[in-house]
């Protein structure tokens, strides 16, 4: 099938914003329960969300904690850190080619709050004008739901989109929505599951208009 649509995950792909986010949630689990976790142990779970991540980090350390308020403190308090977070190498020059050619969207597992100011921030805002976020979905990745519903925001079949992704969980969440998917190697990462995209590549400038078209 002619692909004719191109969605970008944001957090590692397009945005270098790992940095941000693993210090935002270092400093709140610091504050508020009083422990030291190292930045290994919060980039192994890349990709997930702030809720996510707490979930599974104060079930493996026994912790009991409200872990959807702690969250919401991470979100609030990430606005604070834009100045860590800075466009993927290569990310502007790929985006405006693909829109000369493709129709285009921004699919983030991270809040609407975050996803505007952090895109805003770096410059890349401008060049999208369908943008789909956690808060327009009840599940979030790995669900399928959040590419279901930017495939049907740009009125294409799933079939017909190209999803570029960074983590097992925004992979596993665009082939469940039965789009092609494109990984982009994470620096942040130690050996990611990579294996269920259609292609891997080490950064976004190895994605050219002919690698799209022939995913078709």
């Amino acid at each position: 099938m002619t692909i004719k649509a191109v969605l970008f995950d944001m957090d590692g792909t397009i945005l270098d914003s790992e940095p941000a986010h693993t210090k935002v949630l270092q400093e709140v689990i610091q504050k508020e329960v009083g422990i030291d976790i190292s930045e290994e142990d919060i980039r192994e779970y890349i990709g997930l969300s702030y809720d996510k991540k707490l979930e599974i980090i104060f079930k493996r350390m026994g912790i009991k904690k409200d872990i959807y308020n702690l969250a919401d403190m991470a979100r609030k308090k990430s606005l604070e850190n834009s100045h860590l977070v800075a466009k993927m190498y290569g990310a502007e020059e790929l985006i405006k080619r693909m829109k000369e050619n493709f129709a285009i969207a921004l699919v983030t597992g991270s809040g609407r709050d975050q996803a505007d100011f952090f895109m805003e921030s770096v410059g890349l805002k401008k060049y999208f004008k369908t943008i789909v976020t956690s808060d327009d979905v009840k599940r979030n990745k790995p669900s399928p739901d959040i590419y279901l519903l930017a495939a049907e925001k740009l009125k294409m079949k799933p079939e017909e989109c190209v999803a570029i992704e960074d983590s097992t969980t925004g992979i596993e969440s665009a082939k469940s929505a039965r789009m092609i998917c494109i990984a982009v190697r994470n620096q942040y990462q130690n050996n990611p599951d990579l294996s269920k995209a259609d292609l891997i590549v080490e950064s976004l400038s190895d994605i050219s208009l002919e690698m799209i078209r022939d995913l078709g």
